[in-house]
């Protein structure tokens, strides 16, 4: 292998993450002499990257999966890799000659394939061949508020990946057995990747990792530091977070606040996933905040910082949650100004600590819970 005669299909399921896993797998194949085939069939090594975010994301990964080998040539070596070895490497049992590498571990491609450019070689990825063919996950039927629409857009522009994994233990997530802790990005090698989108004429930048919000903690510096520098930097550009822990926005509002009044024009959407608005619910969750913390944060940051759009994520159906439990979630969203509102009903999973949790919340309610949520934000919007 590794002629430029050998070709190589590369593809995924997921988020921003493993897209850019996916481009960056690309371009390691492509320094060593690989062309891309457009379809498994054609390929002399097959790589696909899954998502095992949850049980349904886990079986859309496996569909596509299945699709893929079934089509490959014999011969072809099959490497999975994404979340799923890490998460649930039982649902791939069905593959026993699928080589399994986990998230943070592209480098063992190196000694998989014979290769003279090594992964370690390879930098991020700020864009993608991906970024314009649609949506790699089915995606929900309904309304989506503007800020929602431009935060979607700014993920197929210049994307930046600043950190990995995170610092948190909550309850319900599984994507952190594949995550791992958290590993920041140099600020010096984020700044040089911004400068490089800049000169490259791009105007919107997003802003990736596993917890955006603690980005630096294990270097010894903060994402108060980096977008200090960030802002420092001159030009007309719009910066948008992904999944900015809300706990971090709560321990440094006093200093994030007169940085982000100071640089209005150049703030996007900053999504805070939030979960719930019931602080015993948050404690069965492991979120380390309540919802008085969350008033005291997120009405005067909009409040101040009108230009800021918020996001946010809820989880509905979380075991032992009351309708008391639900309704002080609904009143937070009915008062916090929110953008754009992302819901997810709860799904016990065989990783997840949750799982154990009693009190489970019947499904039927579940589904009530999530339409309520979606009316009240549709009303709030629409008033």
């Amino acid at each position: 292998m590794g002629t430029r005669k050998s070709k190589c299909y590369v593809n995924f399921l997921g988020c921003e993450k493993r897209k850019l896993d996916a481009q960056r797998v690309i371009n390691y194949f492509r320094a060593n002499g690989y062309s891309l085939a457009s379809q498994s069939a054609d390929a002399d090594v097959v790589v696909f990257l899954t998502c095992a975010f949850c049980d349904k994301y886990e079986n859309f990964s496996i569909a596509k999966l299945d699709k893929i080998y079934k089509q490959k040539k014999h011969a072809a070596p099959f490497i999975v890799g994404g979340c799923l070895p890490a998460i649930n490497p039982d649902r791939l049992k069905s593959y026993p000659d699928a080589i399994q590498i986990q998230t943070r571990e592209l480098d063992i491609l190196d000694t998989l394939l014979q290769i003279s450019v090594p992964m370690s070689a390879i930098g991020d990825p700020n864009t993608t061949i991906f970024d314009q063919k649609g949506s790699f996950m089915p995606q929900a039927a309904g309304f989506k508020s503007p800020a929602e629409i431009n935060y979607e857009a700014a993920k197929k522009g210049y994307k930046i990946r600043i950190n990995w994994g995170c610092l948190g233990r909550c309850a319900y997530c599984v994507t952190r057995f594949a995550e791992k802790t958290l590993k920041s990005k140099h600020i010096s090698e984020i700044l040089c990747e911004f400068q490089q989108g800049l000169d490259a004429g791009f105007t919107t930048f997003f802003l990736t990792g596993g917890d955006t919000g603690a980005y630096g903690l294990d270097l010894g510096t903060s994402i108060v530091d980096l977008l200090q520098q960030i802002f420092a930097i001159p030009g007309n550009y719009t910066i948008h977070f992904h999944d900015f822990g809300v706990h971090w926005l709560c321990s440094n509002f006093v200093k994030l606040l007169p940085l982000l009044q100071a640089n209005q024009d150049k703030l996007g959407c900053f999504c805070f996933p939030i979960q719930s608005g019931s602080d015993r619910i948050l404690r069965l969750m492991r979120r380390s905040y309540s919802a008085e913390m969350l008033y005291a944060t997120l009405l005067p940051l909009k409040s101040l910082v009108p230009s800021l759009k918020l996001g946010t994520h809820f989880i509905v159906g979380f075991p032992g949650e009351a309708d008391d439990d639900f309704q002080r979630t609904a009143q937070l969203l009915r008062d916090l100004p929110f953008d754009f509102v992302e819901v997810y009903r709860y799904k016990d999973h065989v990783r997840a600590d949750s799982r154990t949790l009693p009190n489970k919340v019947p499904d039927d309610v579940i589904l009530q819970r999530n339409a309520h949520l979606d009316q009240i934000f549709r009303e709030k919007f629409a008033s």
